[in-house]
C-alpha cells in the first residue's frame, strides 16, 4: 500500500535474508499494489531479520527509493503463516518525514530437514507471501 499525494508509481520489493535476495514483479502505473508473490530462503540464523526494500521501477533510469522495512524472523515462527503490516521508513530506519504507505506481508516458518546439514541448529525456511 503506498502513499503519493499524486501520479503513479511501477513499485516492486526487494526482499533480503542474509545472503539471498528475491525481487517481486514491477506493478505498472499504481498507488496500491497487490504482488500475491511467494518467496522461499534457507534461514539458518533463527535470529535473521528479513528486510524489505520498496523502489519505484524507472525504466533505464535509476530507480527511486520508497521505503523499506525490517522483519525479526522470531514474529513469523508460528505453525500457521502470519499476516504482519509495516510501515515503511526511510532508508535509516526512522519513520519522520514524509507517509511511505506500508506493506502486509504474510510469514510461515518451515523445517526442511534437507537443509540441515549436521549443524547443531535446525535450519529453517522462511516462507513470505504478499497479499
Amino acid at each position: 500500500k503506498e502513499e503519493e499525494e499524486e501520479g503513479t508509481s511501477d513499485p516492486f520489493v526487494t526482499l533480503t535474508l542474509g545472503k539471498h535476495k528475491h525481487k517481486s514483479t514491477v506493478k505498472p502505473k499504481t498507488l496500491t499494489p497487490v504482488w500475491g508473490e511467494e518467496f522461499t530462503m534457507p534461514a539458518a540464523d533463527p535470529k535473521g531479520v528479513l528486510k524489505l526494500v520498496m523502489e519505484d521501477s524507472d525504466f533505464g533510469l535509476t530507480n527511486d527509493f520508497m521505503g523499506m522495512c525490517s522483519v525479526a524472523l522470531k514474529k513469523g515462527r508460528a505453525p500457521k503463516p502470519v499476516k504482519m503490516t509495516f510501515k515503511l521508513r526511510r532508508k535509516d530506519g526512522q519513520n519522520a518525514g514524509k507517509k511511505r504507505g506500508e506493506i502486509d506481508i504474510v510469514l510461515h516458518w518451515r523445517y526442511n530437514p534437507e537443509l540441515d546439514e549436521g549443524k547443531s541448529k535446525a535450519t529453517k525456511k522462511k516462507k513470505g507471501l504478499f497479499g
